[in-house]
């Protein structure tokens, strides 16, 4: 089964910041994707929030759909995925979302839901819009 993104997205709800926010860790460290088991970790990239693919569901995956024949031979594990999203707010931030399966680009939105809780979610023209949460990994 191939490591799955999802598309990103521009249009999530504005969300109250939760009472924990303020202590919460952030969404720095790993995440575990729910179906398939595929670790993203999330970084600090000069004050912005960026991730990369830390475990695929499959080590052997490579970036077979990237629009530049030259990278599609290039392996899923440490390709960047999110590079340099902004702070929208105390628990969101919003960027660019590469989608390994499709090898586009989307909007989207990274919003730490609770301290152990992490959506992606995106949209494609604005109306067609998936998600996925990810759950903190160790």
């Amino acid at each position: 089964m191939r490591f799955t993104l999802l598309a990103a997205g521009i249009a999530a709800a504005a969300l109250a910041s939760p009472a924990w926010a303020a202590d919460a860790p952030g969404a720095i460290g790993n995440w575990k994707h729910p179906d398939n088991g595929a670790i993203l970790a999330f970084y600090d990239c000069d004050g912005d929030l960026c991730g990369k693919i830390a475990t695929p569901s499959d080590p052997a995956l490579k970036d077979d759909k990237n629009p530049d024949p030259a990278k599609r031979d290039t392996p899923l594990t440490g390709l960047v995925v999110l590079n340099h999203a902004k702070k929208s707010d105390a628990t969101s931030w919003k960027g660019d979302l590469y989608n390994t399966e499709d090898g586009k680009t989307y909007s989207g939105y990274v919003t730490l839901t609770a301290p152990d809780k992490l959506q992606l979610k995106g949209c494609a023209l604005l109306v067609f819009c998936k998600s996925v949460v990810f759950t903190k990994a160790p």
